[in-house]
């Protein structure tokens, strides 16, 4: 038996605002479509929780700084996406 492989997750187009959720449009396996979403307070977590893995991976880990710390808002006011 194969083991499960993961599905690579492939971004080609903005992301978007819908119903108050910012929506990442992703293509999953071959062809097919895919939408992550979530609140922008839960896109935050989610940067907070990676940001430092994605660091460390660089090599870059002790330069790290609270990434709440001196950042720009994610949302510009009028709901779109910097």
């Amino acid at each position: 038996m194969t083991p499960p492989r993961p599905t690579p997750l492939l971004g080609f187009e903005t992301p978007y605002v819908k119903a108050g959720d910012v929506v990442l449009p992703v293509l999953a396996g071959v062809g097919k479509d895919a939408e992550l979403c979530a609140t922008p307070a839960m896109w935050r977590r989610i940067f907070d929780v990676l940001e430092p893995l994605v660091r460390e991976a660089r090599g870059d880990a002790g330069s790290a700084v609270p990434a709440s710390v001196g950042r720009a808002p994610i949302l510009k006011p009028s709901r779109r996406i910097l």
